[in-house]
């Protein structure tokens, strides 16, 4: 009975460093897979604040190109407003002078005489 009992407590105590054995190592799995999702998370939040500040970077792009072009056009709009101005005024002188200075009447034009 002696020797039953030493195999059954040989037996048990084998399953019990089996038992522990395995949980050893599906904890040191668990703690590596753990550390790894740790890791990739982190990369993850790194590129994502990367992409934000490249998204920032580049509306302030857009918002900076939009107002050098609206400058621009609106700049643009002012010189044609007086290049057309001063283009009418030039228009009129000449009609004018040829009205005083010779027989010339302007069918078309800013001054029509009115007969």
């Amino acid at each position: 009975m002696d020797s039953l009992n030493v195999d059954l407590l040989s037996f048990i105590f084998t399953l019990l460093v089996a038992i522990i054995s395995v949980v050893w190592t599906l904890s040191n799995i668990r703690h590596n897979l753990e550390i790894q999702i740790s890791s990739i998370r982190n990369e993850f939040k790194l590129e994502l604040s990367e992409l934000k500040k490249k998204v920032e970077l580049l509306e302030v792009e857009v918002r900076n190109e939009s107002e050098k072009q609206e400058y621009f056009l609106n700049d643009l709009s002012k010189r044609i407003d007086h290049k057309s101005f001063r283009l009418e005024n030039w228009i009129q002188d000449i009609n004018n002078y040829l009205e005083k200075h010779g027989e010339f009447k302007a069918r078309t034009g800013l001054n029509r005489s009115t007969e």
